[in-house]
């Protein structure tokens, strides 16, 4: 039976609603139609909610709105009209793939383009496909503009080898596909070439990465874009367009064929499910349809674990689709390209060879023969740059050893060498464990990455799987080793350039997250995966230890940062006894910098950036004076005052003056700023002689990487809800708050704030604007500023509503810290502000962080007489305060 008569059969026993019984001579109205197809498409959905695999409804769909627009073009057309013209469909709706939304795509291919009666025919035709709720993107062309299209763009000719005939002249279209015929334009070699250079820039665009929180199941890698590229060139080789022909012509394996067959299914089901879920043609596999499906596919489980156990499906299905993808794209090039299998032969053992430039076994048993060729080949690449990859029928034949990978094999210790040599050689390491991944080595070499792979979290904070981020990490760790990347982060790359062993990093990066996923803290199921590791790889105890104890504590620094207040010495003291010896802080320094940048590019700014390299720094003083020999308060004191005073000196401002303004700034002022920052306030602060007047003061551009805002001025109960309140409206964020207040009740007030795209901001306009807002607020604080109405992001409007408030008196003394842990929405810290003042709150400071959807705030509070809350009632109170406005503004 072929294709269509199967088609055909389904077609009839699905029992679609007909409009036979309407004379031909008669014109059915726009609603018998769209109830015809709407009566058809509901069939077609109780098919799919039966069990009809997805690929037979695609199929249905496709001969549906062909009897539509059959039906309707005869009762339209006279004969003399219809030899004129072919109807052909093109695209997704010309291979017989039509999902619930998809566009229908229309060519008609005319004799002349001067003909009123069948311009004015084909007017009405999309017209009435309009009229009747299709989304049809149409073009009309003769056949010359059929040739001149084609020439010029590799898409055209996709679509004209994709198209079938609908109805019209059969001969105007075998016409059509003589004259673009491979023989006349776009030869195969040529399409080839063009087709690969299309999804190389499609890759970019997604960059080069499928595993994204929210894919797009049609264009990401691994998505049906890539086996519609299989298909494309097949189709332009073979002259057929199914995959099934690729067996035939012994292209690909029975189980090749299978996994790509399955795979296609697969998203092809959840794509269908994703428009029907969406009600429109939606490829993006957005949060607000994860959920949803994972239900309608069967995923179950507690919180988020269905949609993590889905998405992880996903990602493993369009791997694999790239896997094969890659595979049968190198196979053509060879075909194509090198025809006559022969070129250059470079030997470089008696297992591998290099032919055309890329390296190949020297036999088809080398595997099993030698089965610590399987890790000996990426070693190979590593050491030969010049080789562009790996043939395609190498690549076959290490997926169908990957059995050959078992326990002796791990614990050979020619395997293990080889493992190690990989990273201790000067480059390709990240490139060679990602192909590694990529046909499946990784995690057969080390059974306990197999779990992460595809692994994702439901959050924003992780824009990767677990595998995918990995390797994101040991990338930006290997960037700190090229002097080329050096004026990214110089720190480090100096950092880098003294640690020896740079291979304690590089695996460090490789456990860190290995064991995420499991039952129990990932920090400390990674610690014994290490050591089995270390023990496999004769590793000594020192490097085991290390790289464990980085695994165990690769969190702590980030932590710290932006949780913890790095100007106390308290602080600092307790960190450093945990790095213990300078070693270890360089260490976890560099892999807390690549960890960040490899998590989600939008997460690193550069005020983290600072706020890591000020921990750092400050720990290297202490580890270095001795942990026997803290620094304390007073010396921090003397330090700031004694370089603020030099830079003051060098701006003409005597010391003596210095100390009038001194005198009212109290310890902790010197405590919490920096020398550069001192300077300037103290010279603007001078300036000002109208007290009664609020002094704002902007930095635009600074070491932190934010704009500092400065505010002197009466302190007043309502300060800080009026600032965030205002910064709020201006669509900034605010990153931290340093609330200090003088002897003498004045406010020395700082917000560093940030664009929303994380940086600093510039905009001389932007700058005034946001200076002549605070100015007018903090004049007039008769009323408080209302905050403007926003609404809430898409993506944060389907994560789970936990809000979290404590409150802790033993965090720093004199105050009390409230800790907020909520979802993210505008306008939060404004609305966090207006229960401080609800409950008559002051607060001396202020960490804000954002870490995905999710914020982490921490303030620090006192009473108005300026002690910590001591009643626990009213701590009760205060939290439950929060919890309550925190749960009421995310429920609306």
């Amino acid at each position: 039976m072929t294709i269509q008569q199967r088609n055909l059969s389904m077609h009839r026993s699905l029992d679609l609603p007909r409009l036979d019984n309407i004379p031909i001579t008669e014109l059915p109205s726009v609603k018998q139609y769209s109830e015809t197809l709407q009566d058809g498409l509901q069939t077609i959905h109780q098919a799919f909610e039966n069990g009809s695999p997805a690929s037979d409804l695609i199929v249905m769909r496709s001969m549906l709105v062909d009897r539509v627009i059959l039906d309707f073009w005869k009762r339209i057309s006279s004969q003399s009209l219809q030899s004129l013209i072919s109807i052909t469909a093109v695209g997704g709706y010309g291979r017989q793939e039509l999902l619930p939304h998809s566009d229908i795509d229309l060519l008609l291919i005319i004799e002349q383009s001067d003909h009123p009666e069948l311009n004015e025919t084909i007017s009405q035709l999309i017209t009435f496909l309009w009229d009747i709720g299709l989304d049809v993107g149409h073009s009309v062309r003769t056949i010359s503009e059929c040739v001149s299209e084609a020439i010029a763009d590799v898409t055209v000719i996709t679509n004209l080898m994709e198209s079938r005939l609908l109805v019209g002249s059969a001969v105007l279209y075998e016409k059509m596909l003589e004259v673009t015929s491979s023989q006349r334009i776009w030869p195969a070699n040529r399409f080839f070439i063009a087709k690969v250079d299309e999804q190389k820039t499609r890759y970019k665009k997604y960059i080069d990465s499928g595993y994204r929180l929210e894919p797009n199941i049609k264009e990401s890698p691994g998505g049906l874009r890539d086996i519609q590229i299989i298909l494309w060139v097949t189709k332009r080789q073979f002259d057929v367009l199914d995959i099934k022909e690729l067996f035939d012509h012994n292209f690909i394996t029975l189980d090749e064929l299978q996994k790509l067959t399955n795979g296609q299914e697969y998203l092809w089901k959840i794509r269908y499910l994703l428009h029907h879920f969406a009600g429109r043609d939606e490829n993006r596999l957005l949060f607000n349809y994860q959920r949803e499906i994972a239900a309608a596919l069967g995923f179950c489980g507690e919180g988020n674990e269905a949609i993590e156990q889905f998405m992880q499906r996903y990602y493993r299905t369009v791997m694999s689709i790239e896997r094969l993808n890659e595979m049968l794209i190198q196979l053509f090039h060879e075909a194509l390209l090198f025809s006559d299998n022969t070129g250059v032969i470079q030997k470089i053992n008696p297992r591998f060879q290099i032919r055309n430039d890329y390296i190949e076994v020297t036999s088809d048993n080398v595997f099993e023969k030698t089965p610590s060729a399987l890790i000996e080949i990426f070693l190979m690449l590593t050491k030969n740059p010049s080789i562009k990859g790996i043939r395609a029928h190498t690549i076959r034949l290490i997926r169908e050893n990957l059995h050959l990978i078992d326990d002796p094999f791990r614990n050979d210790a020619h395997v293990t060498s080889l493992f190690m040599e990989l990273f201790r050689l000067p480059f390709g390491i990240t490139q060679q464990l990602r192909r590694m991944n990529r046909y499946g080595v990784l995690a057969a070499y080390l059974p306990v990455f197999q779990n992460i792979v595809g692994r994702m979290q439901y959050d924003l904070f992780h824009i990767y799987t677990v595998d995918e981020h990995i390797l994101m990490v040991l990338r930006h760790m290997r960037r700190f080793v090229f002097d080329e990347y050096k004026h990214e982060l110089p720190m480090c790359s100096d950092i880098m350039a003294n640690i020896p062993r740079k291979e304690i990093l590089y695996l460090a990066c490789l456990f860190h997250d290995i064991a995420k996923g499991r039952n129990g803290d990932h920090s400390v199921l990674g610690v014994e995966d290490v050591k089995i590791f270390g023990q496999q790889h004769g590793l000594s105890d020192k490097d085991t230890h290390l790289i464990s104890w980085l695994v165990r504590n690769h969190l702590i620094m980030s932590i710290t940062a932006q949780s913890k207040d790095i100007s106390d010495p308290k602080i600092i003291n307790e960190f450093a006894a945990k790095m213990g010896t300078i070693k270890y802080l360089q260490h976890l320094y560099l892999l807390t910098c690549a960890d960040i940048q490899g998590t989600n590019p939008e997460l690193w700014t550069s005020w983290k950036g600072n706020l890591l390299a000020e921990l750092y720094q400050a720990t290297l003083n202490v580890l270095k004076r001795g942990l026997s020999n803290p620094v304390d308060k007073s010396e921090i004191v003397a330090r700031s005052k004694q370089a603020a005073l030099h830079l003051l000196d060098e701006c003409s401002v005597s010391e003596e003056t210095t100390h009038h303004v001194w005198q009212d700034f109290g310890q902790d002022y010197f405590l919490r700023y920096q020398p550069d920052e001192i300077c300037w306030q103290t010279q603007v602060v001078l300036k000002h002689h109208q007290l009664d007047i609020p002094l704002i003061v902007l930095r635009k551009e600074t070491i932190r990487g934010c704009t500092e805002i400065f505010i002197y001025t009466r302190d007043s109960d309502a300060l800080f809800l009026i600032v965030t309140t205002v910064l709020d409206n201006l669509g900034l964020n605010i990153v931290n708050a340093r609330i200090i207040t003088s002897q003498a009740g004045h406010t020395l007030d700082t917000f560093l704030v940030i664009d929303e795209e994380g940086q600093a901001i510039t905009d001389a306009y932007k700058l005034r604007e946001i200076r002549e807002s605070l100015q007018a607020a903090l004049e007039d604080d008769s009323s408080l500023p209302e905050l403007a109405n926003k609404s809430i992001p898409r993506q944060l409007k389907h994560f789970e509503n936990l809000n979290k408030v404590t409150l802790d008196n033993n965090i720093r003394p004199g105050v009390t810290a409230i800790n907020v842990s909520a979802l993210d929405q505008p306008g939060l810290l404004s609305i966090l502000s207006r229960c401080l003042v609800d409950e008559k709150l002051r607060v001396h400071d202020a960490m804000i962080s954002t870490l995905g959807e999710r914020v982490e705030d921490i303030f620090f509070v006192t009473e108005r007489d300026l002690k910590p809350i001591d009643s626990q009632t009213r701590r009760l109170h205060i939290q439950t305060h929060i919890q309550t406005t925190l749960d009421a503004i995310q429920k609306t």
